[in-house]
């Protein structure tokens, strides 16, 4: 029995529980699949028909595609540098190739007599690619750029793909596409990457590709998917964990939250102290987690340092292609899990790793219920102002980056580099923490943030604090995580002496009462004293200070220096 999987998945406890259980795998695997008994029943194609029904994502996406905003929210958007003597015909073909490949990429919604918004799937013949092209300076692209990642698309008109080219210099171009999510996610930007260039190459080179045809595409996934019955256990999993009162994360934002949730965002990209990832790595594995584990933990940390919270959803996306014939689909697969850690603040770290580790098990185990079906299940208020179960994401990506500007050969000395002055920032989120392993014992943090919440202040705040406390969590796992330190070496004095630093330099020709006429005068109409649901103005409180005055000398036989007693 032979395992690949990615670094950091296969755990000693995984290891182990295979071993024990490898006889009935290597059964279970060489079963007859023909019979149905054996790694899995293969997803059927269906008949063709005028239209087919949406996928639950793809529902909940175009509800969210019809909001103010939305629109461009989900147009998904990958930038490269093109080097050498690119071939635009040969370009062009690739895309053309990939429209006919993949029905995704030739899919439109729209209502039927019925009502129902649906998939309907135009012919291969009917659309014609072409790929935009412009002449522009250096400083003018960027702007170019952005403009193309914010239009929308027209949900009834296919294709909803589209490329430019911006020809920079000789043999330089900057090279975008553009795909609503609805018909793609992650892994399908990849797909089409790969499979882009493997067109051009054979067009370059006058030769035909070598992929077969695809057996089913998304429509079949959609028909397979609605006719699962065996979820049940799925869905009483995911529904007993959001029984009761479901908690919404508190944490303190710096401006008033939008009424309808906004995507206006921005992201700081931030490198982890060197070490810092491998001691993580090390003390997850000691407790049979892996490294998105402990992260994960770390994070639910952090949120209870800034809010007393010991009931924390956090939302994390899969794939959603645990199945075998979905690998080389475009569409949009992914599902996301709403991970609810609840824990007790005076345990410590590895205590709180464990917990994270069983919710996270337990939902990769449950992962092929929707979200969006488990929303649409609870009878929870919902707030337009904010996503549904959860405000924070957490994403560790499964593929290591070397740098900055990953670079690969593009066919007939064609380099094509990435670059993240092109990068599209939206915020689906209110926070999303998105980790990369760079190398080997470095992480990489990128947090994007709603801007229409928070400042680049408090963001950039955040990630010292999250850099202060992983630093704290493998230096002493040991301690209550409410002992768990936050504050970096310049904020901790500033607390304890700056911020307590009331003294106050009055001047000693003049009394309390002197200053308070000089108040009076400059500002009478502010508030200078508030208590319960009364307010008084300096010019009010003066008035009145004044009559308690005259009454004192009216009815009391007062000298010039007596003291008054205030209660």
């Amino acid at each position: 029995l032979i395992i690949n999987a990615p670094k950091d998945v296969l755990t000693e406890t995984l290891i182990d529980t295979i071993r024990k259980h490898k006889t009935a795998l290597i059964n279970y695997l060489s079963g007859d699949l023909t019979t149905g008994k054996g790694m899995f029943e293969s997803i059927p194609a269906i008949a063709e028909q005028a239209s087919y029904p949406l996928s639950y994502a793809q529902r909940r996406l175009w509800i969210a595609s019809q909001w103010e905003g939305g629109s461009t929210a989900y147009n998904t958007a990958m930038a490269y540098v093109f080097d050498g003597n690119l071939s635009i015909p040969a370009l062009e073909y690739a895309f053309n190739t990939l429209i006919s490949r993949h029905e995704s990429l030739r899919t439109v919604f729209k209502e039927n007599e019925a009502g129902e918004i649906r998939q309907y799937i135009l012919p291969a013949g009917e659309i014609s690619f072409k790929i935009k092209q412009y002449e522009l300076r250096a400083e003018l692209i960027e702007a170019a750029v952005k403009e193309e990642y914010t239009r929308p698309f027209d949900l009834t008109a296919a294709p909803l793909l589209r490329a430019t080219l911006f020809h920079e210099s000789a043999n330089t171009w900057v090279f975008i596409y553009v795909m609503h999510h609805i018909i793609s996610d992650g892994s399908s930007m990849n797909i089409l990457l790969n499979e882009l260039l493997l067109f051009y190459h054979a067009y370059i080179n006058g030769a035909s590709h070598t992929l077969q045809p695809l057996r089913i595409h998304y429509k079949d996934y959609t028909a397979w998917q609605l006719g699962q019955n065996e979820t049940e256990s799925d869905q009483k999993y995911w529904l007993q964990q959001f029984e009761g009162e479901i908690p919404v994360i508190a944490l303190m934002g710096d401006y008033a939250r939008p009424a309808v949730k906004t995507f206006n965002g921005n992201i700081i990209h931030r490198k982890l102290k060197t070490g810092l990832a491998k001691k993580l790595q090390q003390l997850s594995q000691q407790e049979g987690a892996t490294l998105f584990m402990g992260l994960l933990a770390t994070v639910n940390t952090l949120l209870y340092r800034y809010t007393q919270q010991e009931d924390i959803v956090l939302g994390s996306p899969v794939a959603g292609r645990n199945h075998a014939d979905l690998e080389d689909q475009i569409g949009f697969y992914v599902n996301t899990l709403a991970l609810r850690t609840r824990f007790n603040a005076a345990g410590n770290y590895h205590r709180l790793l464990q917990q994270v580790k069983e919710v996270t098990m337990a939902a990769y185990t449950h992962q092929v219920y929707p979200f969006d079906e488990l929303v649409s299940e609870l009878d929870f208020q919902r707030d337009p102002g904010r996503s549904p179960l959860f405000d924070v994401m957490v994403v560790l990506a499964n593929t290591k980056i070397s740098n900055n500007n990953n670079t690969e050969e593009f066919p007939e000395e064609i380099k094509i580099s990435g670059d993240r002055r092109w990068e599209r920032v939206i915020s689906k989120f209110d926070l999303t923490f998105n980790f990369a392993e760079v190398s080997e014992g470095q992480i990489h943090l990128s947090l994007e943030y709603n801007s229409d919440i928070y400042d680049r202040s408090t963001i950039e705040r955040m990630l010292l604090h999250f850099e202060q406390l992983l630093a704290e969590i493998t230096t002493s796992p040991a301690s209550p995580l409410s002992q768990l330190g936050i504050l970096t070496a310049e904020e901790y004095p500033l607390l304890i002496n700056g911020f307590n630093n009331t003294a106050l330099a009055l001047p000693a020709n003049k009394t309390v009462l002197d200053l308070f006429k000089e108040q009076v005068n400059r500002i009478p109409g502010n508030i200078a004293l508030s208590f319960q649901q009364q307010t008084l103005t300096y010019q009010a409180l003066d008035e009145l200070s004044d009559q308690l005055a005259a009454h004192l000398k009216a009815h009391y036989t007062l000298q010039h220096a007596d003291l008054i007693g205030l209660k």
